[in-house]
């Protein structure tokens, strides 16, 4: 009896210890601390959801004189898509316009019904979100006579303040010059106007 005392001894203090271990609380796994906009961009591009997402349209009805007392009044539909967003801040535009000028600004019977065809870039700046500008240029045909041209645009978006929505009016002036190749005009000139008109486009996410 007293040779197995040590054995029994030795067996009961494993089992505690056993018992011991397996009653312990397992510790709860670190878990990593979210820092607060962190991985949030500071900007978002102009796009919205869904099929329409970068898909731009903006009609721009305004007047225009050039060298000719009597004015013209320009109808331009554009059609364009969103580009990414650039690094300060502005998001871009890039499609088609097309203008129909009706009246007498181009100086010549047949200019009074031009149909003009441009490539144009538009812009909605977001650091001062309520200016508008674009930029563009290709041909007008007065009948069938070529017109080489480009034109630019400077305005305002008015509207409430925050984040620009997808329907923009929009309010500005117009700079058109053009070089009439069909007449063999030795130069380009000049046309100015006023435009106001509506842009739709994805809606801009808010700034963070």
């Amino acid at each position: 009896m007293s040779a197995l005392s040590p054995l029994v001894l030795t067996l009961a203090s494993t089992l505690s210890a056993a018992s011991a271990d397996r009653a312990a609380p397992e510790e709860p796994l670190e878990q990593p601390v979210a820092t607060a906009g962190a991985d949030q961009p500071r900007r978002g591009e102009w796009s919205g959801s869904g099929r329409d997402g970068r898909f731009v349209f903006a009609f721009l009805p305004g007047v225009t004189w050039g060298v000719h007392p009597a004015p013209s009044v320009d109808l331009p539909l554009y059609f364009g898509g969103a580009l990414p967003e650039r690094g300060n801040g502005r998001r871009w535009t890039l499609g088609y316009q097309a203008t129909l000028s009706l009246g007498f600004a181009e100086r010549y019977i047949e200019g009074a019904g031009t149909h003009r065809h441009h490539i144009t870039a538009m812009t909605v700046g977001e650091r001062r979100q309520h200016l508008f500008g674009s930029i563009g240029g290709g041909v007008a045909f007065m009948i069938y006579s070529p017109i080489i041209e480009a034109e630019g645009r400077v305005g305002y978006v008015f509207g409430k303040r925050g984040p620009l929505g997808r329907t923009l009016g929009v309010f500005g002036a117009t700079m058109r010059l053009g070089w009439n190749v069909g007449k063999k005009e030795g130069a380009p000139l000049p046309q100015l106007g006023l435009f106001i008109g509506l842009l739709v486009g994805p809606k801009a996410r808010q700034r963070r």
